[in-house]
C-alpha cells in the first residue's frame, strides 16, 4: 500500500524488491529496500523483546502457541496437536533464550563507555547475530516434518531477514539507549 513519502509498508514487499533490484544490478535500490524491510520487521519484532523482558514465561507460552499453531497449517490441520506444541516449545525456549541474550548485550552496550558509533555498530552486530538464528530456530520449528516442510534456502532467506532486521534495529536500539544514558549522566553530573 502506497503512503506518504513514497513509503510503502510491508516486510515481504520490500524483501522482494530488493531482490529484484539486485538481480538487475540496482544495488543502490537493492541496500534501501533491504534497509526498508529491516527496519519494518525490526520495529515489528520490538513488542517480543519487551514482552519478554517483562515476563518471560508469557512470552515463552504466547510463542510456543503461535509456532503450534503455524505447525498445524503447514500440516495442512486447524487442531494444534501435542506434538505441535511440544516442538513449538522447544522453538520458543531457544528463541528466548537469544532474545534474552540480544537484549542483555543491547543494554550493557548502551551503557557502555565507548562512544555513539561503537554503541551502534555494537548493537547492530549483537543483535544481527541473535536475529539469524531465531529465525532459523523459528522456521524449523514451523515448518520441519509438515506438510509444507523445510527447505534449505527459504530458511537461509528467513534467516538473513532477522540478520538485516537485527542490524538496524539493534544499531538504533544502541544508539538511542547509549544517548539517553549520556543525557542522563549529564544531567546528574551537573546537579
Amino acid at each position: 500500500q502506497e503512503q506518504k513519502f513514497g513509503y510503502k509498508s510491508g516486510t515481504a514487499e520490500t524483501w522482494e524488491e530488493g531482490k529484484t533490484a539486485w538481480g538487475e544490478g540496482r544495488y543502490i535500490d537493492s541496500i534501501m529496500n533491504f534497509a526498508d524491510s529491516g527496519f519494518e520487521s525490526g520495529v515489528t519484532s520490538l513488542p517480543h523483546m519487551a514482552a519478554m523482558a517483562v515476563n518471560m514465561p508469557l512470552y515463552i507460552a504466547g510463542r510456543t502457541n503461535n509456532l503450534a499453531e503455524a505447525r498445524a497449517k503447514n500440516d495442512g490441520r486447524e487442531e494444534v496437536s501435542d506434538k505441535d506444541i511440544q516442538v513449538g516449545l522447544g522453538g520458543a525456549l531457544i528463541v528466548a533464550a537469544l532474545e534474552n541474550y540480544g537484549l542483555q548485550n543491547l543494554i550493557r552496550i548502551s551503557k557502555g563507555t565507548g562512544g555513539f558509533f561503537k554503541a551502534v555498530a555494537g548493537g547492530a552486530v549483537y543483535e544481527g547475530v541473535t536475529e539469524f538464528p531465531q529465525e532459523v530456530v523459528e522456521y524449523l520449528a514451523e515448518q520441519y516434518k509438515t506438510e509444507r516442510g523445510v527447505e534449505f534456502m527459504e530458511g537461509l532467506e528467513r534467516g538473513l531477514q532477522g540478520l538485516v532486521g537485527g542490524i538496524t534495529t539493534g544499531g538504533g536500539l544502541a544508539g538511542a539507549g547509549y544517548t539517553a544514558d549520556a543525557v542522563v549522566k549529564a544531567a546528574v553530573a551537573g546537579q
